[in-house]
């Protein structure tokens, strides 16, 4: 898994209207796992889960968002992990994945509006 770089990326043209969906390149198998979209500001804190299941069928993979939102993607292409927030200045978003017990760090960003 390579996180930062080139793997995920955000909407920057959209952040400050409080979209911070994350978006995964080249997805592959070890990129399945639950991933936590977390925003906090001074005034209040906001969390956001989003469970990624990848499948592999006849060299396709189909990404599955389970909740409302289903995703699907060929192997090596990209998907996205919805996220919003109440826009406000000085908002601090951080996206982790959790899985076996684990998190890593995906990203972390300061918004200013």
């Amino acid at each position: 898994m390579i996180w930062g770089g080139r793997k995920t990326s955000l909407f920057n043209d959209q952040i400050s209207g409080g979209n911070t969906s994350l978006r995964l390149a080249r997805v592959n198998l070890q990129d399945q796992g639950r991933y936590l979209c977390y925003a906090s500001t001074s005034q209040y804190n906001q969390e956001t889960f989003v469970t990624l299941t990848v499948r592999a069928v006849f060299l396709i993979v189909e990404v599955l968002v389970q909740g409302d939102t289903q995703v699907g993607c060929v192997f090596g292409g990209s998907c996205v992990l919805p996220c919003r927030f109440q826009p406000n200045s000085d908002t601090i978003l951080h996206w982790v994945k959790k899985w076996d017990g684990e998190e890593v760090k995906v990203l972390n960003l300061q918004v200013s509006n």
